[in-house]
């Protein structure tokens, strides 16, 4: 990078971070009412990929009528909108500060611990259910007379780069706000180089998994009613590696409120193939989906593949 797009990056940089800091200090409670405002602007002014959700949830649920349809969007962009002020306040937010406010919890951290206790890396699945921007403060949603069981160096969440670099700079500040200093998080495309240099010490990797994969998808079969590929990648290191793999679900308890819950798909890796381990990726967030149909990323183009009918 040239020294002058560097300074036009680090001006952008600081200009946006500045006024996400500013807002972030308000209570969370003044935020989720700016969250109206927002979800009336991306429904109403903006029509934010009106066309991509309406289609994707018509693809989803056939049966629903249009006005079933027109609720469930409506319903969507409200949880967008939550999304979007949670993650700003998210990131002006000390540890005590997110573990005082309960916006999430573990119900079962266990499923985790007890692998990395018996001596075994874990990749954990995610998805876009619940709020994905939140997982940099991992450790700030145990109780407080409870102590996160994982060591922070040996936690890691893998995100992918964003192609505007102010953007992306400003949300890997925000996402480590909670754990000054954290180095945990790593971009994708070094996750493979990090696995081979921490492969005999037990590890802990959160990736997101349900985006669509591109032409180097595995096929799984239907979800959500669709022939649907998903990435294959992640499960294959996890197989080759003889790593564990568990499911995350984060489901919606209140407004302000998630519950992170554990599902093991195997314990170990090499003993299975990787279409195994993504169909039962696959499946497990197919319950979580059907569960809250509002709580996941409806404007995503899932099914690239498929036209509308």
């Amino acid at each position: 990078m040239s020294k002058f797009k560097q300074i036009l990056t680090d001006v952008g940089y600081g200009s946006v971070r500045g006024l996400m800091l500013l807002f972030s200090k308000q209570p969370l409670k003044v935020h989720y009412s700016w969250s109206k405002v927002i979800a009336w602007l991306l429904r109403d002014v903006l029509k934010y990929r009106k066309s991509v959700i309406y289609t994707n949830l018509a693809w989803a649920f056939p049966e629903m009528q249009y006005k079933e349809i027109e609720d469930a969007a409506d319903k969507y962009y409200d949880h967008m909108a939550d999304l979007i002020v949670e993650s700003i306040w998210f990131g002006g937010s000390s540890s005590n500060r997110i573990r005082k406010s309960r916006i999430a919890e573990f119900a079962n951290m266990e499923v985790v611990s007890d692998l990395t206790k018996a001596g075994r890396s874990v990749i954990v699945l995610d998805s876009h259910c619940g709020n994905w921007e939140l997982m940099g403060g991992y450790r700030s949603y145990m109780k407080d007379e409870t102590p996160f069981p994982l060591n922070r160096d040996d936690f890691f969440v893998v995100y992918k780069e964003l192609s505007n670099r102010v953007f992306d700079k400003v949300f890997y500040q925000n996402r480590i706000s909670p754990e000054p200093g954290y180095q945990g998080l790593v971009e994708s495309k070094k996750l493979l180089r990090l696995m081979l240099s921490r492969r005999d010490k037990p590890s802990v990797y959160l990736v997101n998994n349900d985006q669509y994969p591109g032409v180097n998808g595995i096929y799984i079969g239907s979800f959500l009613g669709q022939p649907t590929t998903a990435h294959a990648a992640t499960a294959t290191l996890a197989h080759k590696m003889g790593f564990a793999v568990v499911f995350q679900k984060m489901e919606v308890v209140s407004r302000g409120h998630y519950r992170i819950s554990f599902e093991q798909i195997t314990d170990d890796a090499s003993k299975v193939d990787a279409k195994y381990i993504v169909s039962e990726y696959m499946r497990h967030l197919e319950a979580e989906i059907l569960e809250q149909p509002y709580n996941w990323l409806w404007s995503h183009k899932r099914w690239k593949n498929k036209k509308a009918e």
